[in-house]
C-alpha cells in the first residue's frame, strides 16, 4: 500500500493552521492577556490561534483533548452559564500572568486569577473561585 498519508488524521483546524507561523511565547502570553482581560474565565472566549488543535484541558474535574472538543463544551455551557450567572454580575481579576522558562523544558506561561459571580437566585448568592492556570507552550 503506497499513498502519502501526510493528512490522514488531521482535523480540518490542523490542516488550515499548518501553514501559520509559530508564535513566541511572549506572544502567546500577551494573547493570553487579553483573553483574561476580557473574561475567558466565565464566556470561554478565546483566541483560537492561541492553541494546538490537539491542545490537552486538565483541571481538578475532567480532562478532554483538542481545541474543537473545548469550543463545543463552551458553545452547550454558554445559555446555561449566562442564565445562572448573568454577565453584569460576573468579573474576572488577573492577580499575575507570566513567562516561565524552565531548563530543558517547554515554556510555560502561569497565570493566578479569581472569578467572582451573583448567581441568579432570588437571595443572590456569591460565588468566588480562585485559581492558577498553566498554559504550557510547544517546544
Amino acid at each position: 500500500g503506497g499513498g502519502s498519508g501526510a493528512l490522514v488524521g488531521r482535523t480540518q483546524m490542523e490542516e488550515e493552521w499548518a501553514g501559520l507561523p509559530a508564535l513566541a511565547p511572549e506572544e502567546v502570553l500577551e494573547g493570553l492577556r487579553r483573553d483574561f482581560e476580557a473574561q475567558y474565565l466565565w464566556t470561554g472566549r478565546i483566541t483560537p490561534t492561541l492553541y494546538a488543535p490537539s491542545c490537552v484541558y486538565t483541571d481538578p474535574t475532567l480532562s478532554f483533548e483538542g481545541l474543537d472538543t473545548f469550543m463545543g463544551n463552551i458553545e452547550r455551557l454558554d445559555p446555561i452559564i449566562n442564565t445562572v450567572l448573568p454577565s453584569a454580575s460576573r468579573e474576572v481579576e488577573l492577580r499575575s500572568l507570566g513567562l516561565e522558562r524552565p531548563a530543558r523544558a517547554p515554556a510555560v506561561v502561569v497565570g493566578s486569577w479569581r472569578m467572582a459571580a451573583t448567581v441568579a437566585l432570588p437571595w443572590r448568592p456569591r460565588v468566588e473561585l480562585t485559581g492558577t492556570t498553566r498554559f504550557t507552550l510547544d517546544e
